[in-house]
């Protein structure tokens, strides 16, 4: 089983005792995320959580698909230490958002960023289907996210979801959809969320966005 761990911060101590204690406490606080290779081949549709851990600055550990927690289905899969197992990109990321406060905090504006990742969601499902998202079709998607992003210091969670579902429908070769169609305003959001501090810390990991294809993110 290969796991992943961040490792950076471990309180150190001048003997094992020491170190151990508060070693243990660490590691017992870390979101386990489950997925394909365990992220060691390819990050896709784990990218956006992995971007937004890594964002926080919290310790975490990726697993293989053995072993997955029950009571969910599809990859990815993250535990939270606070105790629940959640599937679906969508989920993950609104779970993600108010465990480490990159949700905002009026309801109105939480359901517009969950509605989002559920739009990513559509978007990333329709990419994967030759010859779906063309023409008029991914114009009609572009312009949608075009009129709803906007560069922040601070992101929030449906940022990290909607950069995931670009990313991977400029790789995908059942679609057309490049960075270079994006509309302006999505296209310097996007530049922009790639020099975020989460997003380089996966990057630089080396790691492919999608299984054959040598691209962290286009």
């Amino acid at each position: 089983l290969t796991v992943s761990v961040l490792s950076a911060n471990l309180p150190n101590g001048p003997n094992q005792t020491e170190q151990l204690i508060p070693l243990l406490w660490y590691t017992s606080k870390m979101y386990e995320i489950y997925y394909w290779t365990a992220c060691q081949g390819f990050t896709g549709r784990a990218f956006a959580p992995l971007c937004m851990l890594e964002h926080a600055g919290v310790p975490y550990k990726i697993l293989g698909p053995e072993g997955k927690p029950g009571g969910v289905f599809a990859m990815p899969v993250i535990k939270s230490p606070n105790g629940p197992s959640v599937s679906q990109v969508a989920a993950i990321c609104h779970m993600l958002g108010h465990e480490l406060k990159m949700a905002p905090t009026d309801p109105s504006e939480d359901a517009k960023a969950l509605q989002l990742c559920l739009d990513a969601a559509d978007f990333v499902s329709e990419g994967d289907k030759e010859g779906k998202l063309e023409g008029e079709r991914k114009a009609k998607w572009l312009a949608h996210f075009d009129g709803l992003v906007k560069i922040q210091d601070s992101p929030t969670y449906s940022d990290f979801a909607i950069l995931q579902a670009l990313g991977m429908c400029s790789v995908f070769g059942s679609t057309s959809v490049s960075v270079t169609d994006f509309p302006a305003n999505l296209r310097a959001w996007y530049d922009h969320m790639k020099t975020t501090k989460g997003v380089q810390a996966v990057l630089a990991k080396k790691v492919p966005l999608m299984p054959k294809k040598d691209i962290l993110l286009p």
